[in-house]
């Protein structure tokens, strides 16, 4: 089993990305990643170019919107960059 059933939905947005949802917050699960699902807590995700990092991984990143309107970045990693 890759991910718990304590998701509401678990819906497959591009090429192995997944948005999990829980209680109207947005988390992720990238398929054939070495990193952890992402727990929900978003209010939306969206999904940014990857960045190469050899000829067989590419390093996810995303820019994501916090529930009070905080826009900043996260990588697949679940390493959050805001500004301030």
């Amino acid at each position: 089993m890759l991910l718990d059933y304590e998701y509401d939905a678990i819906k497959e947005r591009w090429d192995g990305i997944c948005i999990l949802e829980k209680n109207t917050k947005k988390g992720l699960f990238v398929l054939n990643s070495i990193y952890k699902p992402i727990k929900p807590k978003y209010k939306e995700i969206k999904i940014l170019n990857a960045i190469p990092v050899n000829k067989h991984w590419q390093f996810g990143l995303f820019e994501v919107t916090t529930e009070a309107g905080k826009k900043g970045l996260l990588g697949e990693n679940g390493v959050e960059y805001f500004k301030n």
